[in-house]
């Protein structure tokens, strides 16, 4: 009786398995039930932006898989979404993509007590390998709590150091933002630090060998290259052949060229020589140049901290100077329809008190709204634009792009866009950089130990 029990359910089991094998492999399954919850999950949320526009119609379901956008669905989640994934169910949210700082200087030291751009830069560059290196976790541990999942550093990162801190870090860099970086500056002096042994330069002449600076910088993980084409320390400009032998040699490695550019002829000569972004632009253009496939990252000050640094005496134009010269670049991006791309150069903020990188850098980007950029506009230059300019499939809120996403409060988001300004992004609520949450807060160990390093310093 009991050996016929057991062939029973034996059968029994059998059968079971057959068709459970069947129905995942049947045109019915949709292909949804075969995937794995772990690697499966969705989101509800009322609204979001999509990296161009708002959509505020919901409520929406971001169906997240492997680190991926992979279905969106709006106002009703099909049962099939429901039984084969995860469903992170939380009422009033609104997304947005991670968000993109373009240019910034993670290595570089904050909070000292200078006079001058110059004189920041020099005591980072004296400083220890290790010392800038603790100080970088820092300030990309502040930029993702505020919900920048990448950034572009464009140099004053003494001879590579964005590699070590790679290298060293791999159990770090998940929780922090994907780092994209140029590497030491190319420049036809020293530039802004005058000192011996400088290695957050790399001086060139008529004679160098861009091809083999090039390859040199991509076996160090960089994939942009920067070109000091003028400096406010520096009076010589490089010339428009030099420029565009770099440019070359960039591009037929796959390099995109990343141009100081301050001044105006420094400019027309950056878009002259096909250079992929201009970084500054403090002064338009001398005459109705267009910027076809150039993208302009202009770096606004914000006036908090123009005002701070006024009052302590930091050598720089007055703030009542800085805000007209803002909105006339802003008038000038906006009439030529330029793409124009965020990018704090977050390097200093002298505010009372004393701001982290990450706050400050998002404070950069809140304010331009009072120069006259629509809520939208801000958002699309540190998400979609930031994306295009970098050539990466991030800063957009659609299918098959990466799940980076930071949630906030819909009702704070409706409230700033009745006045016309982004404040809700002061408090993200919770962020994903690939589709994985990152534990922002400050009892996660991980980024106790992080601060506890750069306290070291």
């Amino acid at each position: 009786m009991k050996a016929k029990v057991a062939s029973v359910f034996a059968l029994g089991v059998f059968i079971i398995s057959v068709l459970t094998l069947l129905y995942f492999n049947s045109p019915w399954n949709d292909g949804l039930a075969s995937k794995n919850k772990k690697d499966c999950f969705i989101i509800r949320v009322e609204g979001y932006f999509d990296g161009v526009a708002f959509q505020r119609n919901g409520p929406y379901w971001l169906q997240i898989e492997k680190g991926l956008i992979d279905r969106i669905y709006k106002k009703v989640l099909p049962e099939s979404g429901r039984q084969n994934c995860h469903l992170q169910h939380q009422a009033g949210l609104f997304a947005t993509p991670g968000l993109i700082d373009s240019h910034s200087h993670v290595f570089a030291f904050d909070k000292k007590i200078v006079h001058s751009w110059q004189e920041a830069l020099t005591l980072s560059a004296l400083s220890e390998s290790y010392r800038r290196i603790n100080s970088a976790k820092v300030n990309l541990l502040s930029l993702m709590q505020h919900g920048f999942t990448t950034v572009r550093d464009l140099g004053n990162s003494g001879r590579f150091l964005e590699k070590d801190f790679l290298t060293e870090n791999s159990d770090l860099v998940t929780h922090l933002p994907r780092l994209v970086y140029s590497g030491p500056g190319l420049a036809l002096s020293p530039s802004q630090i005058n000192i011996r042994n400088n290695t957050e330069y790399l001086i060139i002449d008529s004679t160098t060998e861009f091809g083999a600076v090039v390859a040199d910088y991509k076996n160090k993980g960089a994939t942009w290259l920067k070109i000091y084409i003028d400096n406010s320390s520096v009076d010589s400009f490089v010339s428009l052949d030099l420029l565009r032998k770099i440019v070359s040699a960039a591009h037929e490695h796959n390099f995109k060229v990343a141009a100081h550019a301050e001044f105006k002829n420094s400019s027309d000569l950056a878009n002259s020589a096909g250079v992929d972004s201009i970084e500054h632009f403090y002064q338009t253009t001398s005459h109705e140049i267009e910027f076809a496939n150039t993208f302009v990252v202009p770096t606004e000050i914000s006036s908090t901290v123009c005002s701070s640094l006024e009052n302590k005496k930091f050598r720089m134009p007055e703030c009542a100077v800085q805000k007209k010269l803002q909105q006339d670049r802003q008038k000038w991006l906006s009439q030529r329809k330029t793409r124009w791309v965020f990018g704090s150069d977050s390097v200093l903020d002298f505010t009372t008190n004393y701001r982290s990188r990450g706050e400050s850098t998002l404070h950069s980007l809140i304010q331009l709204t009072e120069l006259g950029w629509s809520p939208d506009e801000v958002l699309q230059s540190a998400t979609s634009r930031a994306a295009e300019m970098l050539g990466l499939p991030i800063g957009a809120v659609k299918t098959g792009f990466a799940a980076d996403i930071v949630l906030y409060s819909n009702e704070k988001f409706e409230r700033s866009l009745n006045q016309n300004n982004l404040e809700f992004l002061l408090q993200p609520i919770e962020i994903y950089r690939n589709g994985r949450s990152v534990k922002t807060d400050n009892s996660n160990s991980l980024f106790r130990l992080i601060a506890t390093q750069a306290g070291r310093q």
